[in-house]
């Protein structure tokens, strides 16, 4: 009978895991077709999260934190 129990709960923890993941897979599936088609969201991305420029472009930064 305990067993029976334990492995109930590891069945439902396994499938609450299950459903995280696909979640997350299905954010991951958007955010690739965004990236894919919209061009202005890519250039966002591209400038925030990796720090790229465009051609003959420069930044400037003014922030204070001695470096």
């Amino acid at each position: 009978v305990y067993s029976l129990v334990k492995q109930n709960n590891r069945m439902a923890e396994l499938e609450r895991q299950t459903e995280a993941l696909i979640k997350s897979n299905e954010e991951l599936q958007a955010e690739i077709e965004r990236l894919k088609h919209d061009q202005a969201y890519l250039e966002q991305v591209a400038r925030e999260k990796y720090g790229l420029l465009k051609k003959n472009e420069r930044v400037f930064d003014f922030s204070k934190d001695g470096d």
